[in-house]
């Protein structure tokens, strides 16, 4: 049995028969660097640490993504907001809900 390392998405399998994975698509028994995964790439047939700077477009990445993931939050929050004030807006103007219904509960 032998450990296998997916060269392209980093997938790491414990314990498999080896003569199933080429050695195209995986490294067996690869050495791993003792940092975090995120900051491991394939450098021939070995997994290597990133360099400082590698490292920090990953993180900077990481980051762009996380603050685009907070704006698309706060966008569809607004939009649901707006779209519920409209709906109840109709529904008051159709005779569908009492004039004070956002009086009565609260909103």
């Amino acid at each position: 049995m032998a450990n296998v390392l997916r060269k392209s998405d980093l997938q790491y399998l414990t314990s498999v028969q080896t003569p199933i994975y080429r050695t195209t698509e995986y490294i067996i028994n690869p050495v791993l660097p003792t940092c975090d995964k995120r900051y491991w790439k394939i450098v021939g047939e070995e997994v290597k640490e990133m360099t400082v700077s590698e490292k920090k477009t990953v993180d900077d990445k990481i980051t762009a993504d996380n603050q685009a993931s907070q704006l698309r939050a706060e966008q569809e929050g607004k939009i649901q907001t707006r779209m519920r004030k409209l709906a109840i807006d109709e529904l008051k103007a159709e005779g569908e809900l009492p004039q004070d219904f956002e009086d009565k509960i609260g909103g």
